[in-house]
């Protein structure tokens, strides 16, 4: 990688805009399954994985992230 490439573990950490506790946890759980399948995970997966009763709340959170 080069100099100015941060690594995806590292991203979490290194965006300009604080991220809440939840947010985080999208954003690794995002990358694990990237680095662990290859692909992104769905609405539906991100929503167990915070444990949200809907697939807005995971949409929400993602928006969220976006903005950011």
């Amino acid at each position: 990688m080069g100099a100015g490439t941060a690594k995806p573990t590292e991203l979490a950490t290194r965006l300009p805009s604080p991220l809440t506790a939840r947010q985080r946890e999208v954003l690794r759980f995002i990358l694990a399954s990237q680095r662990e399948r290859g692909v992104s995970p769905s609405l539906r997966e991100i929503r167990a994985c915070i444990g949200a009763v809907s697939t807005n709340s995971a949409s929400d959170h993602l928006r969220a992230l976006e903005r950011k």
